[in-house]
């Protein structure tokens, strides 16, 4: 480690404990969330990611723990990416034994998610040759990166989206009982949807 003080760490050293992963496979990904926090992870010979943690007031977490949930990852190939939104926040990526992207998520206050979740598609990517690279450009914001089948560059995102505006127009396609219309809708994000109604002679639906 290093500090604005004393500069480097003389030496390296161990971290306390029995845990041991596979270093010829295994990259451990390590962030802080916060001031005074250290919070690593790695994928276990088990094939679960496993976290240890690190405070200024309490030091390093006694041993590695498990992140919640029955998902399990190829430690041999695989390694996790890790991001922090911000202070309280992280959210974790790797590409599944089933070629999609899963993820998890720890907020301060409860803890983390109960279990690992497909990212929203049908994209696949090699997950025995490439790894996940997510980054964050605010608190609402989380971008992932991965290299496909094509060799392109691949990205989805996750943010709030900005408020919708609609334009609605209705088209009479009939003049007969009951009266066929046809409503178009399309919104600001470019999704169109078109709802074809039936109304009565009273003009309830």
């Amino acid at each position: 480690f290093w500090d604005d003080v004393n500069g480097w760490n003389n030496d390296w050293f161990q971290l306390d404990g029995q845990d041991m992963f596979a270093h010829g496979t295994q990259q451990v990904a390590a962030i802080s969330h916060a001031p005074g926090k250290l919070d690593l992870f790695v994928i276990g010979t088990d094939n679960r990611v496993w976290t240890r943690f690190w405070t200024a007031g309490g030091g390093w977490h006694p041993s590695w723990v498990p992140i919640p949930g029955q998902a399990v990852f190829d430690h041999q190939a695989q390694h996790v990416s890790v991001v922090s939104r911000a202070p309280g926040l992280l959210d974790l990526f790797v590409l599944g034994f089933d070629n999609r992207a899963w993820t998890t998520f720890w907020n301060e206050g409860p803890g983390w998610n109960n279990e690992w979740f497909q990212l929203p598609g049908q994209a696949i990517f090699d997950h025995s040759r490439q790894h996940l690279a997510a980054v964050s450009r605010s608190i609402d914001n989380v971008d992932v990166f991965v290299l496909g089948l094509d060799n392109h560059a691949w990205t989805t995102f996750w943010g709030l989206r900005e408020p919708m505006t609609l334009e609605v127009t209705i088209d009479q396609s009939s003049t007969t009982i009951p009266v066929q219309v046809g409503m178009h809708i399309a919104a600001t994000d470019g999704i169109v949807t078109e709802t074809a109604y039936s109304l009565t002679r009273d003009g309830i639906p």
